[in-house]
């Protein structure tokens, strides 16, 4: 592997993640919040569901958060930094 690959998996890789880190925090923060018509369309059938619970959307978010920090970290560091032998 070049050394710029390791750069760009590292920018490609902190992209996705704050991607997917930040989208259900702005899902939630628009109010747009799942809904069991929503979510009976994925197959889960239930009457009520946890997933429309405002505090498990809540937690959803905060992860996200915090997996969009690791995003952040990923494309400022990359695995260029990692100096450990046979790691990869």
């Amino acid at each position: 592997m070049a050394t710029g690959d390791s750069d760009f998996t590292g920018t490609v890789l902190g992209i996705l993640m704050i991607t997917f880190g930040i989208s259900p925090t702005v899902l939630f923060l628009l109010g747009l919040t799942a809904r069991a018509s929503f979510i009976s369309n994925f197959g889960v059938v239930l009457d009520q569901s946890f997933v429309s619970m405002p505090i498990v959307q809540l937690i959803v978010s905060i992860t996200g958060l915090f997996l969009a920090g690791m995003g952040v970290l990923t494309i400022k560091y990359g695995r260029s930094e990692i100096d450990t032998p046979g790691l990869y």
